[in-house]
């Protein structure tokens, strides 16, 4: 993730200060607010529309998970820069481990055209550009304890890894990407032989007294009945809000919100689910291979 302070003239330590605002304002978010963030920023000035980023970076970052995202690189652009404010950065560059960095164009005019040229004052000392001297994330086994101590500060240990277990259980080929109070499970796409991915179908997240179980739009899109019976039974969300009328509608993601008494009343039909779910991935992996091995068988074949 990157901040840019943006200055059409002379970057001034008024924009040092810009920056590291921004920066600490992101970081302070945690995944799912992070999330939320980008979700509702997305759909403007070109950028395409992300309904949901947590799964569109799942999707998207080749098997990084959300901790990737951080640390945040910051980096100033202007028309020149004063000596303070160049002192300032590079101080922070060298000194306070901060991944900040310091551009600026200089514009000439030449037979009617505006040239600009480019000149690094201030290079990260970082280096995450090329991956060298980043600082360390901790491990997916490291993220996962830090997860589990979060759920008994929050009163839900048992319920959040009985939850969790339950999908390991059940999903017996799968990918997972624990963030700092969830965790995303990933079943394989096979849909595209050629290009074998990971995409997010749940995820379950803990909070105080209880624990939420999200599938996402493609779960419930390949499983409506299942899902038409465990609405009928368990309390639910969904997202977008207000599709409680109509829960089964394309694009629609299914939340339920569990106490430990909702799990074991409804624990059957919830590992009902995730292994229909489960089944129906599987179900069109088997339908992919086989159109692609008769595609296969195809080729070569000389009919004349």
């Amino acid at each position: 993730m990157v901040v840019f302070e943006l200055k059409r003239g002379t970057l001034s330590r008024d924009a040092v200060a810009q920056v590291i605002d921004y920066a600490s304002y992101l970081d302070s978010l945690d995944d799912g607010e992070l999330c939320q963030h980008i979700s509702h920023n997305s759909a403007r000035h070109g950028i395409e529309r992300i309904e949901n980023f947590e799964e569109w970076y799942g999707d998207n970052a080749q098997g990084d998970g959300l901790e990737s995202l951080r640390p945040i690189r910051t980096v100033l652009v202007g028309l020149g820069v004063d000596n303070r404010t160049e002192r300032m950065v590079t101080f922070l560059a060298k000194s306070s481990g901060m991944d900040i960095s310091l551009l600026t164009f200089y514009g000439f005019s030449y037979e009617g055209k505006t040239l600009l040229a480019r000149q690094l004052n201030v290079e990260s000392t970082s280096g995450v550009g090329n991956g060298a001297g980043r600082r360390d994330t901790p491990s997916k086994a490291e993220r996962w304890e830090h997860l589990v101590d979060l759920a008994k500060d929050l009163g839900v240990h048992d319920l959040f890894v009985e939850a969790v277990s339950t999908f390991r259980r059940n999903w017996t080929v799968h990918d997972e990407n624990v963030g700092t109070r969830r965790i995303g499970l990933y079943l394989r796409d096979m849909s595209d032989i050629s290009r074998r991915r990971y995409l997010a179908y749940a995820r379950v997240a803990a909070h105080e007294h209880r624990v939420d179980l999200l599938f996402y739009s493609r779960a419930v899109e390949l499983c409506p009945d299942g899902f038409q019976e465990a609405i009928g039974d368990i309390p639910f969300d969904t997202y977008p809000k207000g599709r409680k009328g109509n829960p089964l509608e394309p694009g629609t993601e299914i939340q339920f919100r569990l106490t430990a008494p909702d799990w074991d009343t409804h624990r059957n039909t919830l590992i009902g689910l995730i292994q229909a779910v489960y089944d129906a991935v599987q179900q069109q992996d088997t339908v992919a291979t086989s159109e692609y091995e008769v595609e296969v068988d195809d080729v070569g074949d000389n009919d004349d």
